[in-house]
């Protein structure tokens, strides 16, 4: 019988992960610090990092360019690939 659960570990399980990765972090997220999600897209291989300026958490409130600057990096992103 199971009395606990695990602790879920996303960063550990992000970092030892080899699929190849697209990080889009925005540096006023008041939620997910934004130096820990830089250092984590910058340990791995095979990663990309994007820093969305002025953007919240989940991008809430970004303004359009902001948008267009996300989807402009993930195209790119893909056709890396």
């Amino acid at each position: 019988m199971v009395l606990w659960q695990p602790v879920l570990d996303p960063h550990g399980a992000f970092l030892a992960s080899t699929v190849p990765a697209l990080v889009l972090h925005g540096d006023a997220d008041e939620h997910a610090p934004y130096e820990v999600a830089r250092d984590a897209a910058l340990a791995r291989n095979h990663t990309s990092w994007c820093s969305i300026s002025s953007a919240g958490h989940g991008f809430r409130g970004a303004a359009a360019e902001v948008l267009d600057r996300t989807v402009d990096r993930l195209v790119a992103y893909c056709g890396e690939r």
